[in-house]
Order: structure tokens, then sequence, then C-alpha cells
């Protein structure tokens, strides 16, 4: 019994916890008894936080908009579904969800009929998450909110896609009063595919726009960012169009930053290898007229790997998240100038190979933290996953290794760690091991291996050791990388 107790405890401990400034600490899922659960906004509240994502009913197949409250340390307090019975309403993706000036919340998404008709959906919310009203917008042809703002008249602005003059589908954008009636819709793009996945009100007054294009830009057809800079009218001021040759570049999150100009994350994919499409981290800063001031991209080339959301902080530094491959995701701080400040890798604790852990959403909170929503799938359908981290992206007590110093995720430290977790075997693949070394440190800081790498693919066994964490440090001629592994 002692011994169970002992368990219940490290769990407790695991996944909820605070440190000695105030700054709460939780990892934890959520399901609602839906076939699958995500989560895809949140934004801080008094006391806890409100986490936006849908549930899909397990019994008649349909998804329904879900809205919980959670309290500051992670416990669930309530939890409400919104939509028609057997109508698919489907959430925006990450930042869908905001607060207004007058303490309700509006969201911005879609929704689907019986017969298969599409259509953009914006849902005003009391503080307390009751309906106050809904409105949707549409033809018979297929329309989706991805984004959505309150505008500076107290209206509201709405990005996604609409295919009433292009099969292939436009950016679209809509602008709204308060009451939710359409002031007025524009659509932009070409003859190919066009999403608008985010948008930002602008200090001028108009408006900034940014998704995907495939009409537009480099290896036009295949996929590249796409920006599009409106006035209040959304007539177009200027349009930019960024990315390499392949498919899968596009970006999924723009704001107006501190400085009057912009900042973009997403994909690029830049390595293509037996038909398959890899990626990087990929961030864009434009001036207030849409010239490029950087453009970079992060850490080796994986499956999927990119950024989902950028925000900039009061500081002018920038917090960001994405996706590290197929099955983790990450969350790292960098300054204006983007240069890597630190870097966290986050998964579901307990988490093994072949399960999928997605963050959508990232948001400084008061006490000088993080919390992050997305899902964690482990064998079966989703649930929602919602991390709560402290101001270096820690999401437990001390998680930068002890007698190890912490380097900065370097951009275009093209090392790959393979496979993690693994059992005690895996390889340190480097573009150019020219002069490389690897040293490998236990959790508490000791020194156990250390070689010079001959040969670009070095295989590592650590199966004369204890299982557990261990720190890999590869210092190349241009960066030195920490990355930490896990040994089951």
């Amino acid at each position: 019994m002692k011994r169970m107790c002992l368990i219940l405890l490290l769990l407790f401990g695991i996944l909820y916890s605070q440190n000695s400034t105030g700054q709460n600490y939780f990892n934890k899922r959520y399901e609602f008894n839906g076939w699958a659960d995500a989560a895809y906004s949140v934004v801080e509240v008094d006391s806890g936080y409100y986490v936006v994502g849908y549930v899909y009913d397990s019994l008649f197949w349909y998804m329904s908009i879900e809205v919980m409250y959670l309290d500051t340390a992670g416990n669930k307090v309530w939890g409400k579904a919104y939509g028609e019975p057997y109508y698919n309403n489907i959430p925006g993706s990450n930042g869908s969800f905001i607060p207004t000036t007058d303490g309700g919340y509006v969201l911005g998404g879609l929704v689907v009929d019986t017969l298969g008709n599409r259509d953009g959906k914006l849902y005003r919310f009391n503080s307390y998450g009751d309906t106050l009203w809904t409105r949707v917008y549409g033809d018979a042809a297929f329309q989706s909110f991805v984004q959505c703002k309150q505008t500076t008249d107290n209206g509201f602005i709405l990005s996604g896609a609409n295919t009433t003059f292009d099969s292939d589908g436009d950016f679209w954008l809509v602008k709204t009063d308060s009451a939710g009636n359409m002031e007025w819709s524009q659509t932009y793009g070409g003859s190919l595919l066009e999403y608008g996945w985010s948008v930002d009100v602008c200090s001028d007054g108009g408006y900034i726009i940014a998704g995907i294009t495939r009409s537009f830009g480099p290896g036009a057809g295949s996929g590249n960012f796409y920006v599009v800079k409106t006035d209040s009218l959304g007539n177009v001021d200027w349009t930019r169009f960024f990315g390499g040759p392949y498919a899968g570049d596009g970006a999924w999150n723009i704001e107006q930053t501190s400085d009057n100009g912009y900042i973009i994350c997403g994909y690029l994919t830049d390595t293509v290898i037996s038909g398959n499409f890899f990626s990087q981290p990929n961030l864009i800063k434009l001036d207030s007229t849409g010239n490029t001031l950087w453009d970079k991209t992060y850490g080796a080339v994986s499956y999927e790997f990119g950024f989902q959301m950028v925000r900039e902080l009061v500081d002018g530094s920038l917090i960001t998240t994405g996706v590290n491959g197929i099955d983790r995701s990450f969350v790292m701080k960098l300054n204006a100038n983007g240069d890597s400040l630190w870097y966290r890798g986050h998964v579901f604790p307990g988490s093994v190979m072949g399960d999928i852990n997605i963050f959508q959403d990232i948001q400084p909170t008061t006490d000088k933290g993080y919390i992050a929503v997305g899902w964690h799938t482990s064998n079966a359908p989703s649930d929602m996953w919602v991390v709560k981290m402290d101001s270096m992206g820690c999401a437990v007590w001390s998680c930068a290794p002890t007698g190890v110093e912490e380097v900065p995720w370097e951009p275009n430290a093209d090392v790959n760690i393979y496979p993690n977790p693994n059992t005690g075997t895996f390889t340190i693949d480097l573009i150019d091991a020219n002069n490389a070394s690897i040293q490998i440190y236990s959790i508490a800081g000791q020194l156990v291996f250390q070689k010079s790498m001959i040969q670009n693919a070095t295989q590592i066994d650590l199966s004369n050791y204890p299982k557990g964490m261990y720190i890999v440090r590869v210092k190349t001629n241009t960066a030195t990388v920490v990355r930490k592994i896990v040994y089951q």
C-alpha cells in the first residue's frame, strides 16, 4: 500500500507541480467520451485557462466544438459542447478562439451539414462560455474560417478559404460588425489552391493574411508561403511569395510586430528522398512594406518538421511551437533577430515510439510561463493535450540537465539523432562530420561516453549503461548542439 501511494505521488509530481517562483507545471490529457478529441486554441482567464477544440461523437459520428475550462493546476472545471446534432462543427486552427473587449470570446470555424455543404461559422460567447449568437456565411460552394481577430471598431475579421470563384480555393477575408453581420467579403488568389491560415489587424487599419498558395512563387503548383496585405476595405496593398521548389511549403501564422513589421512561421520543404518530403521550421521577418529583413530555418531536416505558431512577447522576443517529426512537438524561444535562446521537446509522459504528440497553439501566461495545447494519440483515437511550462519551457522541475551546459539550438545545425527513445543503440547523423566530436552525459552530469566522428553516420551503444535519460552534445565546426535522448 505504501509503495502504491509513493507511485501515485510520483506520478502526480510529473503531471502537476509548482516551482519556487510560483510558476505552475502540468502535462495532462483530456478525453470527452468521444472517438477523438483535439485542442486547437488556448486563452488564459481568471484562475485558469479556456481550451478550445473538437470532440468526435463515437455513437453518431459527428464533430462538436468543445470549450474546456481548466484551473491553474490543469484540473478540468467544466466542459461544454456546441453545435447542431448530426452537423460537423469544426473549430478554426490556432488563434481561432480569442477574447473580446467586453470580456467575452469569439471563435471562427466551419460547419458541415448533413448534405455535405460547408460554410464559415462565427461563434460568440459570454465570459462563462455560454453562446450569445452564431452566424453562418457561405453559399453552395466550400467556405471555411481558420482564424479570426477583433477589429478596432469591435467587429471581427476572419480568414480562411472560399471556392465560390475558384474550385481549387482562394484566400477568403470576411469583415463583420460587432453583431456578426457581414460588411464585406474579399477573395485573393490565382487559378490553383490558396488557403488563408492566419490574419492579423494592422496598425494602419488594414489587415495582413498568410497561408499557402499553389498559384504563385517559386515552384508554383506545389506550395509556397503567400502573404496579402490589404487596406481597411480588403483592397490589396501588396502581396509576397516565399518558398522552394518542392511541395509542402506554407505559412501557418502571421503577426504584426511592435516595429510595425511582420513575423511569419511555417514549413520549408527542402529535401526529397525516395519521394518523401522533408522540411524545416521556417521564420520570415518582413518590414512594414513587405521587404524581407531575415529568413531563417532551424535544425536538421526531418519528416513533417515545422512551426505551427509564433507570437511576439512584450520584450520583442518570440515564442514558437511546432512539430519535430510526426510524433513529437517542441517549444522554442528566439530573440527579435530570430536567434535561438532555447529549445524544448515535449511529449505526454509515458509516450513510446509510435505515439503522436502535436502542439497547435501556445500562449504566454501571467506567471511568465507558457501554456501549449494540441493532441496526443497512443494506439487509439486522440485526446486533448495541454502542457503548462515555466519561463524556460520546462514542464518539470529543473528540466535543464545538471552539470551540462544547455546550448541554444543553432539554426541549420544539421544533426539528426534516431531513434529516440531507443533501446540502448542509436545513430547520430551529420551532414558534415569533419572535426565533429560527441560527448554523452548522464542526467546527473557524469561523462559516460566520448568519441570523435570520422563518418557522417555514427552508431552509439549505451546498452552497458543504466536505462534513463542522457544528454548528447555534438560539436561541429559551426555549432554545438545539445539533445536529450531516452534509453528505455
